[in-house]
């Protein structure tokens, strides 16, 4: 949609950070979270391999990359993305 309709559409990626086993490249995230401008694209990546996932996170748009250290951890993440992006103020 166009900018300020308050129909930003949000896609949340849940993976685990083994991007090098998968043959994928933090330029291949950039590129995919970055094809749609209407489409705001956060990563939420599972962690077991936390130097990947920093890595990783260095790589990619400020605030769109979310490490959870424990599966706990993904209800309060998501929780953030949304209200954070959903246009109202907490």
């Amino acid at each position: 949609g166009m900018a300020g309709d308050g129909h930003e559409r949000i896609v949340i990626v849940v993976s685990d950070a083994n991007f090098r086993r998968y043959g994928i490249s933090a330029q291949d995230l950039k590129e995919a979270m970055g094809k749609d401008s209407s489409v705001v694209v956060h990563l939420i990546l599972i962690a077991s391999l936390r130097d990947e996932a920093r890595d990783i996170t260095a790589k990619l748009p400020a605030g769109r990359v979310h490490i959870c250290f424990d599966n706990h951890e993904l209800p309060t993440v998501m929780r953030k993305i949304l209200t954070a992006d959903s246009g109202i103020d907490h």
